[in-house]
């Protein structure tokens, strides 16, 4: 194929235009790759956010619930791809101590069980935590209630013999 000069000259500038225009493209093509790649980084720092919420509203609960019976929070952290740590999960110790008698272990069992049970969403950790509790808890009440029966029983034992007292004064 033939060109002439002129021709050429205009095929030539045809071609830079396309150039141009393709290299605009790839670049407008490498900006919304850019966009799409920052508005990824942004919406998993935005979940790992909620998650930090979350995390640390449950810890929280378990504290305020807990009083005396709660530890401290610690927290489990992954970097997100923001650069900047998230606490993602999670703990707070509570202790299940056993009280001076049934009467108190009962009371505290009921503390340990609300500390537990606190957040909106109770993990399955929690819900041992409250099992154990609920456990020692019917214990204490079982002594609960083994000492008052045997309490009872002495009374009426005590009774009995005031009663067959009276008895014997009478008939005296």
């Amino acid at each position: 194929m033939n060109i002439s000069s002129a021709g050429s000259s205009i095929y030539s500038l045809q071609n830079v235009y396309k150039n141009y225009r393709n290299a605009g493209e790839k670049g407008k093509s490498a900006e919304s790759s850019e966009k799409r790649q920052e508005q990824q980084v942004q919406r998993e720092a935005a979940k790992l956010q909620q998650i930090e919420r979350e995390v640390i509203a449950h810890e929280q609960a378990h504290m305020s619930a807990g009083a005396h019976l709660a530890g401290s929070a610690r927290y489990q952290y992954t970097k997100g791809p923001d650069g900047k740590n998230y606490a993602t999960g999670g703990e707070v110790s509570i202790k299940i101590p056993e009280g001076k008698d049934p009467e108190e272990t009962i009371q505290l069992m009921d503390q340990v069980i609300r500390a537990a049970l606190a957040p909106a969403n109770p993990s399955p950790q929690d819900l041992a935590v409250a099992s154990r509790a609920s456990m020692k808890q019917i214990q204490a009440r079982g002594e609960l209630s083994k000492s008052q029966s045997q309490a009872y029983q002495a009374g009426s034992n005590l009774g009995k013999e005031l009663d067959m007292g009276k008895i014997l004064d009478i008939n005296m």
